[in-house]
């Protein structure tokens, strides 16, 4: 999950937080086209039962984590 957003803030130029440490049990592997920022953001969130809000900041990512595996 971690690399996801990480990748996801170099490929568009924003910033986005989120609490590593929470999300350390989160994977997720996507393929992805030409979808927007918004739209990965909807199906990463909702697979992982987060939320995110956007500002002129940038992205914060919210919730309760992932099981361990």
């Amino acid at each position: 999950m971690t690399d996801v957003l990480r990748a996801l803030e170099t490929h568009f130029a924003i910033p986005i937080k989120f609490d590593e440490n929470t999300f350390k049990n989160c994977y997720i592997t996507l393929t992805l086209g030409n979808e927007s920022l918004e739209e990965i953001l909807k199906v990463i969130t909702r697979t992982i039962d987060a939320s995110y809000t956007m500002s002129t900041y940038g992205i914060i990512v919210e919730g309760d984590g992932c099981r361990e595996q």
